[in-house]
């Protein structure tokens, strides 16, 4: 009988494994000799697997003293540990940010933080001609620079779990960096005490 295409002797296996870990790992005794114990840790691949631990079990115990006794662990592995299981996101539709705008004339060192839930191509587009209020607008027209673009941002911290957390995270980098076009000077008070 399987569950989940293993084979039950490998699930009874695991478990004695497990039992046998959590009772402190103690040396064994067998016949009034104390054995140590070889622990191997290895990855689970079907029938492969067990040729390959029973052609490993027999080498071991020709080169090992009779006083160790080898103890297989199958540890389960992931799909996600050989490669990447999502696609990559574009940087046009990356969201849920904190990012930098630094001045699109190379010879401006003006930089602007800020932070969005939306996607930081809208962000780009608002820093362009949309937000009249935008710091990184005002600046390009004021100092007749071109306006920003794609190349001039940079993403500063990504997947954030609220919008507090964003927030707190855009006002840190703010007290860090000190960015010339940041006037506000941080977007979330900090406060340790209330």
């Amino acid at each position: 009988m399987t569950v989940n295409n293993y084979p039950s002797k490998v699930i009874d296996q695991i478990i004695e494994d497990e039992v046998k870990i959590n009772s402190g790992n103690k040396p064994i005794t067998i016949n009034n000799d104390e054995v140590k114990c070889l622990q191997l840790v290895l990855p689970y691949a079907g029938h492969k697997s067990e040729t390959l631990l029973s052609k490993l079990k027999k080498q071991l115990k020709s080169k090992l003293p009779t006083t160790v006794a080898i103890q297989i662990i199958y540890q389960p592995t992931k799909l996600s540990s050989r490669f990447s299981t999502k696609d990559k996101l574009n940087f046009n539709h990356r969201h849920n940010i904190v990012y930098q705008c630094k001045c699109a004339n190379s010879l401006c060192n003006e930089v602007y933080i800020g932070e969005t839930n939306r996607r930081i191509i809208e962000r780009i587009k608002d820093h362009n001609l949309r937000d009249k209020a935008s710091h990184v607008l005002n600046h390009s027209r004021e100092s007749k620079h071109q306006h920003v673009w794609i190349d001039d941002f940079t993403i500063i911290g990504s997947n954030y779990r609220t919008n507090t957390l964003r927030k707190i995270s855009e006002a840190l980098f703010i007290k860090a960096i000190k960015p010339s076009l940041n006037i506000q000077g941080c977007s979330y008070p900090l406060k340790l005490y209330n």
